[in-house]
């Protein structure tokens, strides 16, 4: 029994090591892989001898991760869940407009009004308009004309989505204000909008632009609305 046991073991062991050396000297370059996912390896050759092993090992966490968040670090954080209101945002950007960028005044008066201290829309609402108006010819004119300029500011930046330009328009066919605004019917306003355009003071106005749509007229009435708390008794489109 013993000795039986000690020749299957010897076949065995011999078995076994022809096969480890026919194994190795199948070729002299092998190539030993770790399958791992393709984002987590790294290759690694080494050379012992006349062996050459190619072997892709994992890499750390912190090696992978490190560029990626450093590169989000580097970019200037997002707000997406807080969000500024839309009206405020709009008042604070009309409010910071250069009098050259609102297109409602001419560059000869622009540079006169900002020789009186007036440089951006802002400080037309906060200037003295008959003090100002002392750098002019005519000063009763020109303070007239500030006072129109101060009220289109002013509701421009009420109203959302409407530029200075626009109030300019607003107020050359008597809607001087966002409570005459709220009473308005979109229609009849772009009525008398399109014969002011007619007129030699409506044209040099209005110029390429054209005259506002009968959408963007219904946003701002509804918009004067919410503000002054008007409720129209009628239905607007029936205009």
């Amino acid at each position: 029994m013993r000795r039986s046991f000690q020749t299957a073991w010897t076949a065995w062991t011999t078995l076994y090591g022809r096969l480890a050396s026919s194994r190795h000297a199948a070729d002299d370059a092998f190539r030993l892989t770790v399958e791992l996912p393709w984002s987590n390896l790294s290759e690694r050759a080494e050379q012992t001898g006349g062996t050459t092993r190619t072997v892709r090992t994992a890499r750390s966490a912190s090696s992978v991760d490190g560029p990626v968040q450093s590169a989000r670090a580097s970019q200037p954080p997002t707000i997406g869940s807080v969000k500024a209101s839309p009206a405020g945002s709009h008042r604070e950007r009309v409010l910071a407009m250069d009098l050259e960028h609102l297109k409602i005044c001419s560059a000869a008066r622009c540079r006169r009004l900002r020789a009186g201290g007036v440089t951006t829309a802002g400080d037309l609402l906060i200037c003295d308009p008959s003090q100002v108006a002392d750098q002019f010819r005519s000063p009763e004119r020109a303070e007239r004309a500030i006072r129109r300029l101060r009220a289109a500011v002013r509701m421009a930046a009420a109203v959302d989505r409407m530029t200075p330009r626009d109030a300019v328009l607003l107020i050359a066919v008597h809607r001087r204000s966002i409570r005459t605004l709220a009473m308005e019917r979109p229609a009849v306003l772009h009525r008398d909008l399109e014969r002011f355009s007619l007129s030699s003071r409506g044209s040099r106005l209005v110029g390429r632009r054209g005259i506002p749509s009968v959408r963007r007229l219904k946003r701002w009435i509804e918009t004067s609305g919410q503000l002054t708390g008007y409720r129209p008794t009628t239905n607007p489109q029936l205009a």
